[in-house]
């Protein structure tokens, strides 16, 4: 599943927020709209999906990629 991560914001405990709405179509779920009054934490499953888990990992791989591109 591809998420748009540009589209949400990182809050500072951690959670993940979208900024506008949208929809956002789940694997075996179907399509979904989401907005900003949902928030997605770390073991929090919506439809049998981690979302905030899925965030992080994409955070963690931007930061990688940032990070190659300085040096």
């Amino acid at each position: 599943m591809l998420l748009p991560f540009e589209n949400f914001s990182r809050e500072v405990d951690g959670s993940w927020r979208p900024i506008s709405p949208m929809v956002m179509d789940l694997p075996g779920s179907g399509k979904i709209s989401i907005g900003p009054w949902l928030t997605f934490r770390q073991g929090r499953k919506l439809l049998g999906h981690d979302i905030a888990t899925m965030l992080d990992e994409i955070s963690e791989q931007q930061a990688y990629l940032r990070l190659g591109r300085a040096a």
